[in-house]
């Protein structure tokens, strides 16, 4: 963490700044291989999936996962447009949840590492595959992109000078494209409501910055998932996504303040074999939910 500035510092730096009436925008910003991050973090998932067969009694599997943590996340490597590809995080401290009541999903002194893979990411917990507890945790909390991955600027950003206040249409055509690579397909930009907006000046580990909102949202019927299964088949598909980025004003800075929330939900139906070779009718509901509040300060 940087040493606490002097108040008189700050409000001079602060007045200066944000007394000018535009800004540029920059939601992403480039990292390079080797740059460290003390990070600060708290992360949950709450799903629930129910699986309704004729003739079989109702399945339900849910989540309820939460953890926080502290360490030091390390940029491994990254891909051309300055996003992380491979990403190592030490834990120094953590407690994590399990339904509610403190559990051993990680601990002090654990290495997480995660690299962007052709179809799916790899994930290692000191050396070892993951649990399904961890697997769920990390999903939320570590986040890589491929080469070819739209970055944030791409999907919600803006050329032009904004001010607080300011609102504007995301990029639904690159967000649509987007979704294909969650198995998502079928979508056209105009089933997607996406937007940005400037809500207020603030500060990110003593900086002048903006907080900036990125939302999505969508809900189909047309939508199509090739990685259901076989015999399945999507109902509906919707998302909600809502973030808020607090961003330093200075756009070479790479200290970020962010918090996320996401709401997915499918209905599936079909057919499946049961354990007498008949073909039954299936019902799969999903319901899944993540949220985290992150921050990440360079280690110079």
């Amino acid at each position: 963490m940087n040493v606490i500035r002097s108040l008189v510092a700050l409000l001079f730096l602060a007045g200066a700044v944000f007394g000018q009436d535009t800004y540029s925008i920059r939601l992403a910003r480039p990292v390079k291989a080797g740059e460290r991050f003390k990070v600060s973090a708290r992360a949950a998932v709450i799903s629930k999936t129910v699986r309704e067969v004729e003739k079989v009694p109702e399945e339900n599997d849910e989540v309820n996962l939460a953890c926080k943590v502290t360490g030091e996340l390390t940029v491994v490597a990254v891909t051309a447009k300055g996003m992380a590809s491979e990403l190592v995080l030490k834990i120094e401290n953590t407690e994590t949840f399990n339904d509610g009541e403190q559990a051993e999903i990680f601990s002090s002194g654990d290495v997480i590492a995660v690299k962007k893979g052709t179809e799916e990411n790899v994930v290692t917990v000191n050396g070892e595959d993951p649990d399904d507890e961890q697997s769920e945790l990390i999903d939320v909390l570590m986040s890589v992109a491929g080469d070819d991955e739209a970055t944030d600027d791409e999907a919600f950003g803006t050329d032009k000078k904004v001010k607080v206040g300011d609102e504007w249409t995301a990029h639904r055509d690159v967000l649509a494209h987007e979704m294909v690579r969650q198995d998502i397909r079928g979508l056209k930009p105009t089933d997607l409501t996406a937007y940005a907006k400037v809500l207020s000046t603030t500060t990110v580990n003593g900086e002048p910055a903006l907080k900036v909102s990125c939302s999505m949202s969508f809900a189909s019927q047309k939508a199509r998932m090739q990685k259901l299964g076989e015999g399945l088949k999507a109902d509906t598909v919707s998302a909600e996504v809502h973030s808020e980025l607090d961003l330093p004003v200075n756009l070479e800075s790479t200290a970020t303040h962010a918090r996320a929330t996401t709401k997915f939900n499918i209905i599936a139906k079909g057919t499946i074999q049961d354990d007498e070779g008949q073909t039954v009718p299936v019902h799969i509901t999903t319901d899944r939910r993540t949220a985290i509040d992150a921050s990440e300060t360079p280690i110079h």
